[in-house]
């Protein structure tokens, strides 16, 4: 937590204020505040399922990109994604790679944590991408991981969102 004097070395910085009536303390102080203990378990339960997500992602985009016989379950997916084009395996792998990071990195760095929301919402559209393959080429019972996937997805990136849209209020 910043002090005031620290803060007022920020000012120069934060030339633009929205809302007008915001000051520096406010920004840094977000939606941690005296009154915010109903708010503590929901951010909790995001922040879990978003980490779940990101590493969930994150293996899934590497074992697309790595030899089959590199990491566990390399072989049974590579023997799975056989029917698609390689090109579009590797795309796959390295957006869900890029996908995961988005979900952890912004707002973790507290660097533009807009991108979160907006890894999710790429992700979902994989994810959609995911729903119509699989009961082409397999089972459409397979359909309930993607759309499950998404389902938390979705609730990930409104989470976020909804944290960054009313962070300005508390």
């Amino acid at each position: 937590m910043l002090s005031i004097c620290e803060t007022r070395r920020l000012v120069p910085f934060f030339r633009v204020r929205w809302p007008p009536n915001l000051s520096i303390s406010d920004v840094f102080k977000g939606i941690s505040g005296p009154d915010s203990d109903s708010k503590l378990a929901p951010n909790i339960i995001d922040k879990y399922i978003q980490v779940c997500l990101a590493l969930f992602f994150l293996y899934g985009g590497l074992i697309k990109l790595v030899p089959p016989n590199a990491l566990p379950g390399a072989r049974l997916l590579a023997w799975l994604l056989s029917p698609l084009p390689k090109s579009l395996v590797y795309f796959s792998g390295i957006s869900e790679m890029l996908g995961g990071l988005g979900l952890i990195l912004p707002t973790s760095l507290r660097i533009l944590p807009i991108l979160t929301p907006l890894a999710a919402i790429g992700l979902i559209i994989e994810m959609i991408g995911a729903a119509i393959f699989i009961p082409i080429y397999y089972s459409p019972v397979f359909v309930a991981s993607p759309v499950v996937t998404g389902l938390l997805l979705a609730f990930v990136g409104y989470g976020c969102w909804w944290r960054q849209r009313h962070s300005f209020l508390s």
